[in-house]
């Protein structure tokens, strides 16, 4: 009887793969019960910033703060040929990648919503979309219907779950990303190769998916074995993992004769590259915010590594990187960078689904820190940034 359920349990799953554009109706109800829940949160802890506070009642327009009033001006404007903001007039939006405000650009375009209205309600359904494309990466590691609300709910109530509902594009990112691991899972190189070429456009980071295909490429047929079957559609999918990246430096070129301005941008920020290891050290002598925000990036770094312990190599590397190559420049930010990467929330859905008890502590921790992230979001705090 085991060996006739666990025949029947590979069967489905294995036309679940196949099936892949199918999404069963509860998991579409279930990412829209988490969204709206998700919403009712942050707009509670928002009230509870004015009432205490006196900080201004949050239309959803004014949400949109810091990073996505750059994305308002590129939906309002597009890219500038110059710098012309900040204080030294020194400062352009050309590291604030397109595929976000290209998303909400037909909201202010068309329907004449605001743009900075329009980057919030884009970010608001990326987070939608974000819980299913997340469902969907962790189906084989479902067993129940409680698992895919655990799932789920660490998507809804991420402990920076702000951003989903600030106008930045991290629900977006977050879609593709899972989408693109959840393609690779199970060998669709091609889809998977337009993932990363859709994540590279989103944010820069997003071109270290490359890695992880690589090496699931060769992981399945080694270097002869995949030079010897002629795989066009795996040659393909590498070279679609840069793609949207590449596009928009070629874009840029034309546009500032710059196609390398959205890291010279970073100048006017007074932000420069160096040693990461040095400046998670730095970090962490400078305590308060700024240590709290190096040891994100080390939490992260024992996630990726326990994902490498579970075999989970790709997810293990491509977290490993979204979180170095940002740690060449700061620590700030950092946060971001770790809690809106699917990997990440893989390793607590795993670590978790393996040990119940420990689902409260961290449900404590995550309900905290997002109603924390609120309530500084509220009042115009820059720790949150």
């Amino acid at each position: 009887m085991n060996q006739a359920a666990a025949a029947t349990n590979s069967q489905a799953r294995e036309i679940s793969s196949k099936g892949w554009w199918k999404w069963p109706v509860k998991e579409v109800l279930l990412s829209l019960i988490l969204v709206i829940a998700s919403h009712v949160f942050v707009v509670s802890f928002s009230r509870l910033a004015q009432w205490e506070r006196g900080s201004p009642a949050h239309l959803l327009g004014e949400y949109c703060q810091w990073d996505c009033g750059w994305y308002a001006q590129i939906i309002q404007s597009g890219y500038e040929s110059q710098p012309h903001a900040g204080g030294s007039h020194d400062a352009a939006s050309w590291h604030f990648l397109p595929l976000f405000p290209l998303s909400a650009m037909p909201l202010s375009r068309w329907f004449g919503v605001a743009p900075g209205l329009a980057a919030v309600l884009a970010s608001k359904f990326f987070l939608f979309t974000a819980i299913l494309s997340f469902l969907w990466m962790v189906r084989d590691d479902r067993d129940n219907l409680s698992d895919a609300v655990l799932a789920g709910t660490l998507v809804a109530f991420n402990p920076y779950v702000i951003y989903a509902h600030g106008g930045y594009a991290e629900s977006l990112y977050f879609t593709i990303a899972a989408a693109g691991f959840a393609f690779l899972s199970r060998e669709r190189w091609v889809a998977s190769g337009l993932a990363g070429g859709l994540l590279s456009a989103t944010r820069i980071v997003g071109v270290a998916f490359v890695v992880p295909y690589v090496i699931a490429s060769l992981r399945k047929y080694g270097i002869s074995r995949l030079i010897r079957a002629q795989r066009l559609d795996i040659f393909v999918g590498v070279l679609l993992c840069p793609a949207g990246l590449s596009l928009y430096l070629l874009y840029l070129y034309h546009l500032t004769g710059d196609a390398l301005a959205p890291i010279h941008s970073f100048v006017a920020w007074g932000v420069t590259s160096g040693n990461p290891v040095a400046i998670i050290g730095e970090g962490l002598r400078h305590g308060h915010w700024t240590r709290y925000w190096a040891w994100t990036a080390i939490v992260g770094w024992i996630a990726s590594a326990w994902l490498a312990q579970q075999r989970k190599i790709e997810m293990a590397v491509f977290l490993a990187l979204c979180i170095l190559l940002p740690a060449t420049a700061e620590v700030g930010g950092m946060p971001r960078f770790v809690w809106w990467q699917p990997p990440m929330l893989y390793a607590v859905f795993l670590l978790l689904k393996r040990y119940p008890r420990l689902q409260m502590i961290y449900a404590a921790f995550a309900g905290g820190m997002a109603a924390t992230m609120v309530f500084l979001w509220s009042i115009g705090s820059n720790a949150v940034v």
